[in-house]
Parts: structure tokens; C-alpha cells; sequence
């Protein structure tokens, strides 16, 4: 959709041009005036008027695929709000459910403590030189934190 409505905006542009280019050339005394280039930059007027009402039609298809992917997904933002309607649970709830309940808080704070450990080795490992396929040589992941002084 984005390189459509870019196209479609170039298109725009390039109209705006050869209508320029054919004033300029209407200014011109009849006799000086060049009617193959005129008829020419006409002809390339209509061409992209066609090729705009074309990008204009395969938006509008796009975008009727595009809808119809995000309700098959149930990702709309109605159905989104229906479903957390539905789910009868709340963000207190869920807090309320994490500090009555000693196991959970456990759990989930293993499963924390492994995420951030898993995190910090990955920074180390990203922040090391790295040589990639044409032989440069360079850091990931680079920050002030892990600029290297050689």
C-alpha cells in the first residue's frame, strides 16, 4: 500500500511537470511552437492519469484485503476491545491474583531473573567484534557501554 501511494505521488509530480512544460510551450508565438512536443507531453499526461487511476484501484483492493486479513485475525480494534471486555479479567485482578499468591510471584520472578540473564549475555555477546561475510569487521551492538578503546 505504501509503495502504491508513493508511485501514486510521483505520478502526481510527474503531471504537474509535463502540464508546466506544455504552458510554457502554449506561451510560445504559434509559429514557434512545437506540436509533436506538445501532442508528446499530452500523450504523457494521459499515460499517467491511466497509471494513477490504476495505483488508485490496486489501493482500494489492498486496502479491502487488508481489512478483510484483520478480521480474519480478529485484530480490529472493535475486536479487540470486545475481547478484553469479555475476558472478565481486570489489571488489578491480575495484581491482586500475584501477591496472594506466593507461587506465581516465585515463578514468575525465576522467570524474570532468566530473562534478564539471558539479556546480559546476549549484550556481552553482541557488544564482542564480529567479522561478517565480507571480511568487515565491527560491533552489533554498539553503545557507550560497550565501545571498545581499540
Amino acid at each position: 500500500m505504501n509503495r502504491a501511494l508513493k508511485t501514486q505521488q510521483t505520478s502526481m509530480k510527474d503531471i504537474a511537470k509535463y502540464e508546466e512544460q506544455v504552458t510554457d510551450e502554449k506561451g510560445k508565438p504559434l509559429e514557434v511552437q512545437d506540436k509533436d512536443y506538445i501532442f508528446n507531453l499530452e500523450r504523457q499526461i494521459a499515460i499517467c492519469r491511466a497509471a494513477q487511476e490504476s495505483l488508485a484501484r490496486d489501493y482500494k483492493d489492498l486496502q479491502t484485503k487488508k481489512a478483510s486479513m484483520l478480521k480474519d485475525l480478529k485484530a480490529t480494534r472493535e475486536q479487540r476491545i470486545k475481547r478484553l471486555e469479555d475476558s472478565k479479567q481486570t489489571f488489578i485482578a491480575w495484581v491482586r491474583n500475584l501477591m496472594s499468591n506466593p507461587e506465581v510471584r516465585h515463578d514468575m520472578g525465576i522467570e524474570m531473573e532468566k530473562m534478564r540473564l539471558a539479556t546480559k549475555a546476549e549484550e556481552k555477546r553482541l557488544s564482542e567484534y564480529h567479522q561478517y561475510e565480507d571480511k568487515f569487521v565491527d560491533q552489533p551492538f554498539l553503545t557507550p557501554d560497550t565501545v571498545k578503546d581499540d
